[in-house]
């Protein structure tokens, strides 16, 4: 069954080249001056603005769900939402996909917590690129990557965007880099740096 994105409002993204050489890009890190990611797409940079504040609640409200049919108990890995007393099994209902090595849909209400656990409290924004075309993966605009490391290993998540809205959070498993890899990636908009190109992403010598 194909999954329908449901929009939480009515403003459309905007069709923004980044081919030229005019825009310039803006990446905020921990405890920086900079408070602004201005790649000129404004519902992107709205988001990628709002997660490195960590605003769980205004992330929440910029979220696109999906109606998927609740089951009466839990399938195990990747099962639907459980319906709730006052739904019938096999209705329809939002959910959000959290990836955590395994897919887990989430219900509107946990959001807020779901984003600023997934954040933490200083997020870095490493990336955003356009995601290649694979028909199997949900479909996405945009994938932004931060890193939210505090400690020795990097760790992070990814954000896909579709049509100005979140629609899917993806945590690193343990692989941050696989966040955004060579074969993920069809157009960097904001390219990763340093310490972070991704050893399958750099040019070869």
């Amino acid at each position: 069954m194909r999954l329908a994105i449901m929009l939480l409002a009515g403003a459309a993204l905007l069709a923004a080249s980044c081919g030229g050489s005019d825009t310039e890009t803006t990446v905020r890190t921990p405890g920086g001056d900079d408070a602004d990611v201005a790649t000129g797409i404004p519902e992107l940079d709205h988001i990628a603005n709002t997660a490195l504040s960590v605003e769980g609640v205004q992330l929440a409200g910029l979220t696109g769900y999906q109606h998927i049919p609740c089951v009466e108990e839990s399938e195990g890995a990747a099962s639907p939402p459980v319906c709730r007393e006052n739904e019938d099994i096999g209705q329809e209902v939002e959910a959000y996909p959290v990836l955590q090595c395994e897919l887990v849909w989430q219900r509107p209400e946990v959001l807020t917590d779901v984003y600023t656990q997934a954040l933490g409290d200083a997020p870095r924004l490493v990336a955003i690129y356009r995601p290649q075309d694979r028909p199997m993966v949900l479909g996405a605009d945009y994938v932004a990557v931060f890193d939210t490391d505090t400690g020795d290993e990097r760790a992070g998540v990814a954000l896909s965007i579709e049509d100005g809205r979140i629609v899917q959070v993806e945590y690193d498993c343990n692989n941050f880099e696989g966040l955004y890899a060579e074969q993920k990636v069809q157009e960097f908009v904001v390219a990763p740096e340093g310490d972070d190109v991704a050893a399958d992403s750099a040019p070869e010598e």
